[in-house]
């Protein structure tokens, strides 16, 4: 807050008051400024906003009940105590449900006045403190770039965010589906409550039930006491199920029913609680594909998949990747204000030309790479492309070259072929490791090793 910004704004015609006001708030270590009008009010509020704000109901240029509905309009607004001598009961009413924090009925006690102006006060900065945490949450999801295609992905997220409507994010891994996610739940009016994710993907099946709906002391050997699942869990915000594709079918049904009845029954109970979450699900599988084969239910679909959002690869929006890259370097730089490192320019070509099949998530592991691992102040083109794994070939290379070229084959024909599995197996190791019949955490290096997945 500036240094001349008051913390109450007084709105009175009643000189002897407003003075009264003035003495005893200022006496309790507030800065308070006084308006006999309306309009003075309306002014002010245009340059700087109080905490709160006493205001009178007959005023000489109109009625402070319209006005006080002109205040709550704005996105940030003061915390506004209604004051007046000649109120009925109607209007004080009408005051409350408009969006008054109080009622003042003149005359007022000094200590009546200062206790509710207490409570306006304390109001108004848990919700600065709210605010400013929320506006951390959003750096935190921000989804970075100014393409044409990212700009139409933001519309899309701006347009349903304040919505319940559920939401189906698709999109290839590591383009950035959580980040989506978390957007539309901190620019909701859920914002102030959790946002709670579960990767379906991550847990043996027979853990998803429990870890979705919660269990009951005993329902199960290990149950020693009560767990909440995540729909309790998220109750009065948002649930992100990530890689929902990869939810057990036999857990579909139950899940289905919550969506329907709003009603979580946990594990071992025959309690139900009820809950009320805005449902986010994500996949980079084809969950259309899915339900056509039978291995995810055509009726839960529909129902979570009211809204879809479809996730760009960074392929498409390449022009975005000089952003990105001063992006990730700032970041790396606040962790580390005495390493400041930047690309050269043709390092941020050689990084436009890539393809990223592992997409913003495998940028932002090589630029972290190549942040420390450099030596200087500057990143090379040669250093990108060597870390890479496409180093440009000089002249004297062509004996290398010549004597490789078969390796080099083999390596190219092994990466396309794996990239293609992959896609395949919806991304998903494990499920690849068993077409293939090769050990998961061999296949996990490999692919790692081969630039098809990010650290």
């Amino acid at each position: 807050m500036k240094e001349d910004q008051a913390d109450i704004f007084v709105v009175d015609d009643d000189k002897l008051l407003r003075e009264e006001l003035i003495y005893t708030l200022t006496h309790e270590g507030y800065s308070v400024d006084a308006f006999e009008t309306i309009a003075e009010c309306r002014g002010a509020l245009i340059e700087r906003t109080p905490l709160v704000l006493l205001l009178d109901i007959q005023l000489p240029d109109g009625n402070g009940v319209e006005f006080l509905k002109e205040i709550v309009s704005r996105q940030s607004h003061p915390e506004v105590i209604m004051i007046s001598g000649a109120a009925s009961l109607q209007e004080a009413a009408d005051s409350m449900m408009i969006g008054a924090t109080d009622f003042l009925e003149k005359p007022f006690e000094p200590q009546r006045l200062l206790s509710v102006v207490g409570s306006g006060m304390r109001i108004a900065r848990l919700k600065q403190l709210n605010s400013r945490l929320i506006e951390s949450r959003l750096e935190e999801y921000e989804i970075v770039g100014d393409s044409a295609t990212i700009g139409k992905l933001k519309d899309q997220i701006r347009q349903i965010a304040d919505t319940d409507a559920r939401v189906l994010i698709t999109g290839e891994s590591g383009t950035g589906k959580e980040l989506v996610a978390g957007q539309i739940h901190y620019l909701s009016g859920r914002s102030g409550a959790p946002f709670v994710k579960l990767n379906c993907s991550a847990l043996p099946s027979e853990l998803v039930e429990s870890e979705l709906f919660g269990h009951a002391k005993g329902a199960f050997t290990g149950a020693i006491r009560s767990r909440k699942g995540r729909f309790v869990k998220a109750d009065g915000g948002t649930l992100l199920l990530d890689e929902i594709g990869d939810m057990p079918l036999d857990i579909q049904p139950k899940l289905l029913r919550v969506i329907e009845t709003g009603e979580v029954e946990a594990v071992g109970s025959i309690d139900s609680v009820k809950v009320d979450i805005r449902l986010v699900s994500s996949t980079n599988r084809d969950i259309e594909m899915l339900a056509e084969q039978g291995k995810f239910r055509s009726d839960l679909l529909y129902r979570i998949n009211a809204v879809p959002i479809n996730v760009p690869p960074l392929r498409e929006h390449r022009e975005d990747i000089p952003q990105l890259v001063d992006h990730f370097l700032e970041r790396l730089s606040a962790k580390d204000p005495s390493s400041q490192k930047h690309f050269d320019a043709g390092a941020v070509d050689a990084l436009s030309s890539n393809d990223w099949p592992g997409n913003v998530r495998q940028l932002r592991n090589i630029i972290e790479r190549l942040y420390y691992t450099a030596s200087g102040e500057h990143i090379s083109a040669d250093a990108v492309r060597e870390c890479l794994g496409n180093k440009e070939l000089g002249p004297d290379d062509d004996a290398a070259e010549g004597a490789n070229r078969l390796a080099s084959a083999a390596s190219h024909f092994e990466r396309g072929f794996l990239k293609l599995e992959l896609e395949k197996a919806g991304g998903n190791i494990t499920r690849l490791a068993e077409r293939l019949g090769m050990d998961r955490g061999n296949l996990y290096r490999k692919l790692k090793k081969i630039g098809l997945l990010s650290n």
